[in-house]
């Protein structure tokens, strides 16, 4: 288990369009520190434009939140939940609804 000290300081969010095996790409994050998707990944449809921040609870899981806020300052929360890391999880969102998640160490 990681201490705070050597918290892993990014996620790969791994989508695919189908049973987690097909038309699959993989996302970097950074952990502890609020991000605008679409400044990260412009012009693609898998992300929303909302503000998001995802922080690492432990090497199980990390927790995702949203924000109103649409200019990487992560004001206003609208919603969050807990990722599970190495699980098959979704439904994440078109185009490819189903994913994995990995910290980077």
């Amino acid at each position: 288990m990681y201490t705070a000290i050597f918290a892993p300081k990014t996620m790969v969010m791994n989508t695919c369009a189908s049973n987690c095996s097909v038309d699959c790409v993989a996302y970097t994050t950074p952990l502890g520190q609020c991000y605008q998707p679409a400044l990260l990944f412009p012009n693609d449809v898998q992300w929303g434009d909302a503000d998001t921040l995802d922080t690492y609870v432990n090497d199980h899981t990390v927790k995702r939140r949203f924000y109103q806020s649409k200019d990487g300052t992560c004001t206003n929360p609208t919603d969050e939940f807990m990722i599970p890391m190495h699980e098959k999880v979704g439904p994440i969102g078109d185009p490819r609804p189903c994913g994995e998640f990995y910290l980077n160490v």
